[in-house]
């Protein structure tokens, strides 16, 4: 494979990348550590998450362990026909998808410069890990756990697409803090 492809493949992902630490940064202190609605991930947990999900693909690359599948095989059969498609096609995760066990974060307060130093070396992990297995073995193969195995250009779309999508749920966090409307009782006299 030429590496012109792998030039664009990897410019591509930095800049998902430049673009969730740029949300990151929007964050206010304030916010960080508190969840952006009832049963959500906190800021902290969201880049918690991407980190762990890099991890757990690096390591993959790397000839370790991958992640375990989900589900049967006609399920990932079915998860990969639609949710794969989406993401590939039109940059988009599905929804409602839980994240899997191994890169679920904790429940626990996390440090911004030190979640944000970890997330950028990370990503130099991987994308070296990438670059390697690009040149030295292209057919190389990862596991993703929804989907099962993946080549190295669905891989890298896909912890794009996945970053972005953390990254537009930072963004959130980084608007105000909006109290509710007061709820009107049915039949109540408005003032």
């Amino acid at each position: 494979m030429p590496d012109a492809s792998l030039e664009r493949l990897l410019a591509s992902h930095k800049s998902a990348t430049d673009e969730f630490l740029a949300a990151a940064g929007r964050v206010a202190p304030a916010r960080w550590n508190a969840p952006r609605g009832p049963g959500k991930w906190t800021p902290g947990q969201e880049v918690t998450h991407v980190i762990l999900a890099y991890e757990a693909v690096t390591r993959d690359l790397r000839g370790g362990e991958p992640m375990r599948l989900v589900g049967n095989r006609w399920k990932r059969l079915i998860w990969r026909a639609i949710g794969l498609t989406s993401i590939l096609h039109l940059r988009k995760l599905p929804g409602g998808a839980r994240a899997p066990r191994e890169v679920r974060p904790p429940d626990v307060s996390a440090d911004r410069a030190l979640l944000v130093a970890a997330f950028r070396a990370r990503v130099d992990e991987f994308e070296a890990a990438y670059a390697d297995s690009w040149r030295n073995a292209p057919g190389k193969r990862v596991t993703q756990p929804y989907f099962g195995t993946l080549s190295l250009k669905q891989a890298i779309a896909i912890n794009e697409v996945h970053t972005l999508h953390h990254a537009a749920f930072l963004r959130q966090s980084a608007s105000p803090l909006t109290e509710a409307a007061p709820a009107v009782m049915p039949g109540a006299i408005k003032s």
